[in-house]
């Protein structure tokens, strides 16, 4: 699937499936999107800088699904997510948008997961095992209009950082 739109706005979309054998396959998903910023500076202050509102997103998934047993499978799955836009930022008119903002906006998130999942069955009792890791990154520097003048804005920095495991019988 592919869009296109106004304001440079594409999005992408991809899947593809690979039998490897009859117990086994694999499949690759992802998606991307893209869109110029809605959110001028006032009196063009960066010219060169991108606008807030800038999306500039993608992720991508590969799973293996295996079968080697009618009563056993195993499904396991990377994941991988990318925030590079910009941010947005509240402003003070809601028809004429535009930002007093002396700091351009950037965002730079990045997730990535793995996931497993193992059922079997034995008789009539079903077990199973589920596990998982997560671990994402982001920092975002923005700088909200607070005010009518340009000494009422705070430029702010958020970093967040996180490890996640999970196992489940």
């Amino acid at each position: 699937i592919i869009t296109t739109g106004s304001a440079n706005h594409l999005y992408n979309e991809l899947a593809f499936n690979l039998p490897l054998t009859e117990s086994w396959a694999l499949r690759a998903a992802g998606a991307s999107q893209k869109q110029d910023g809605d959110i001028p500076f006032e009196n063009k202050a960066l010219p060169a800088a991108r606008r807030y509102g800038t999306i500039d997103i993608a992720s991508y998934r590969l799973s293996s699904l295996f079968k080697p047993h009618e009563n056993v499978k195993w499904l396991a799955t990377y994941e991988n997510y990318q925030d590079t836009g910009t941010g947005t930022v509240p402003t003070l008119h809601a028809k004429k948008r535009f930002s007093r903002s002396q700091t351009p906006g950037a965002v730079d998130f990045e997730m990535q997961s793995i996931r497993n999942r193992l059922d079997i069955k034995l008789n009539n009792v079903a077990f199973s095992y589920i596990s998982g890791w997560s671990d994402f990154n982001r920092s975002q520097l923005w700088a909200p209009e607070l005010g009518n003048n340009l000494g009422d804005q705070v430029a702010k920095t958020q970093y967040l950082k996180n490890h996640s495991y999970q196992h489940e019988f």
